[in-house]
């Protein structure tokens, strides 16, 4: 299956799950770059770079959209401000990849998953961050790049959002709006 082909697959299973979701990420623009080492967003796009989306099967990649997408829902781009880049990409991991994995959502092929041993799900990323802030340790690694995270006008996600409330859309992720409110 070729990247273009895969992403369209994914987004229509995500839509078919978790409406809610589905609909905000129809209104996000995927790209697919040469350079680079993974997937990450600029807190409006997502990014892919080809050789890691081909390394990723369906559910690999659907895990990636999601972990890419929340972090343009939650706005963690532009909650970062003066905190330790490494370490508050590791809370906001923490964060979402529980969210999906209480969700169902398979990481399939996917490598170097951030994962708590706490239930952290319905914390805010701050809130994390504070608590983990002493035991950074360089070693931890992710599969997204967060480094491309700049400050950015948010309000366009905010009217996605509210039109996929008003459309009746749900969410499959416990905890998602009460994020959505604490942000």
């Amino acid at each position: 299956m070729n990247n273009i082909k895969k992403i369209e697959k994914a987004r229509t299973n995500i839509f078919i799950k978790d409406s809610f979701l589905g609909y905000i990420l129809q209104h996000i623009k995927i790209n697919i770059v040469e350079k680079g080492t993974t997937a990450y967003t600029d807190g409006k796009e997502i990014y892919f770079t080809e050789d890691f989306l081909e390394s990723l099967d369906l559910e690999a990649t659907i895990f990636v959209l999601m972990h890419e997408l929340l972090h343009i829902v939650l706005k963690h781009v532009n909650r970062i401000k003066n905190k330790n880049r490494l370490v508050y990409n590791i809370a906001t991991d923490y964060i979402i990849n529980e969210m999906l994995i209480r969700a169902g959502y398979k990481s399939g092929n996917l490598k170097n998953i951030l994962f708590s041993n706490k239930a952290r799900y319905n914390h805010s990323a701050e809130q994390v961050y504070s608590e983990i802030i002493n035991d950074y340790h360089d070693e931890f690694k992710s599969f997204s790049d967060h480094s491309k995270w700049e400050a950015t006008n948010s309000d366009f996600i905010d009217e996605i959002i509210d039109r996929a409330i008003e459309k009746g859309y749900e969410t499959s992720l416990s905890g998602l709006r009460s994020q959505i409110l604490i942000n």
